[in-house]
Parts: C-alpha cells; sequence; structure tokens
C-alpha cells in the first residue's frame, strides 16, 4: 500500500491560494505552480531517500507546469511524458502517447496538479510502470481522497502518494471541491 504525505507550510498554503484565486492571470498560476511544485518535489525526494536517479513523468496537459518546478528541485532528472485525457462523453480514459526513459535503477514521479477520481492518475501509474519501473511515486498539489484510495488499491507499483492538500469530501464523482479549475486551460489559455 502506497504511503500517502501530505506537505503543509506557511509557503504551501500562500501558493494553493494563490492557484485557486481564478481572477489572477496565467502568469501568478504559472509562477505558483512551478513554485509549488518545487516544494512537493524537494519533499518528495527526501522522503524517497534522495534517489540518484529520477525521472519525471508529467501528464499533458496540466503535468507539463509542473515540469519547471521539479527540476528545479533534482536538476538532473529526465523527463518523459503521458498523454492520457478522460473522454467527456463516454468518461473512458484514453492514453494517446507515452515516451518513459528507461527504467534501470531509476525513480519514477508522476507530475499532475489534480487528482479527482484517480482514474487518469492510475493510467499513467500503469504506463510508466509498463515501461519497467518497479516503484512509482506520484505528485499532485490538490488530491480527492477517492482517487487516493482507488491508487492504493489498484496501483501495485505506487510507493508514495503526495500532495499539498486532500479533499475529503468532494461534491460529485471526478470533481473536487477545493480544485484549481482547468490547470491546463490556465496555463495555456487553451480549453
Amino acid at each position: 500500500m502506497a504511503t500517502i504525505s501530505t506537505l503543509r507550510s506557511a509557503a504551501v498554503r500562500h501558493y494553493l491560494d494563490q492557484l485557486k484565486d481564478t481572477g489572477r492571470g496565467r502568469a501568478t498560476f504559472r509562477d505558483a505552480l512551478g513554485n509549488i511544485t518545487t516544494l512537493l518535489v524537494a519533499h518528495a525526494l527526501a522522503e524517497l531517500g534522495d534517489p540518484d536517479d529520477v525521472v519525471f513523468v508529467p501528464i499533458i496537459r496540466g503535468g507539463l507546469g509542473m515540469v519547471e518546478g521539479a527540476l528545479a528541485a533534482s536538476p538532473g532528472a529526465a523527463v518523459g511524458h503521458v498523454g492520457i485525457y478522460r473522454d467527456r462523453t463516454s468518461r473512458d480514459v484514453i492514453e494517446y502517447y507515452s515516451r518513459v526513459p528507461a527504467a534501470e535503477g531509476q525513480v519514477a514521479i508522476v507530475l499532475d496538479p489534480m487528482m479527482a477520481s484517480g482514474g487518469t492518475m492510475l493510467a499513467a501509474v500503469e504506463a510508466v510502470e509498463s515501461a519497467g519501473y518497479s516503484a512509482v511515486a506520484v505528485a499532485t498539489v490538490v488530491a480527492a481522497r477517492q482517487g487516493c484510495d482507488l491508487l492504493a488499491e489498484e496501483a501495485p507499483a505506487l510507493t508514495h502518494l503526495f500532495t499539498c492538500e486532500i479533499d475529503d469530501h468532494p461534491p460529485e464523482v471526478g470533481a473536487l471541491r477545493n480544485g484549481l479549475g482547468d490547470a491546463g486551460a490556465r496555463l495555456y489559455g487553451t480549453a
């Protein structure tokens, strides 16, 4: 069963407030996401024993906004990519792209700003696992409890889940009460 670690500090709260303020522009959102990611990933790396070989695997699109902050915490890390989305009509999780570096002795950390039901994150963890990683961690800024539970039950390769906030009472399946909005749209100005 994966260890769940919630990072709490005044700096984390400050950046969370900026991320959740939909009245702020893209520049503030990008800056806050990068800064909170650096804190979250530095915490994750310390908990993982400061591994020498790290691979960050952002989920396209929102996770791309976390790469720079993750690399600030571990500048020599490799970066893979997983493209996954949930079909709006069928609610099916669809993987359309996966490119992850070889797994020899490396630790993989999947990056995505939010995790609601956990289906997309589970697919990303499975994609990384299928690339040969036997141990995978997740770094997400805000997570719903049901997503955490799904990963704990269905992702045997998942060793750790790192987050800044857990929503224990989301309003519906696949949603977050205290979410960041559509992170990809807020980062890039596209829906």
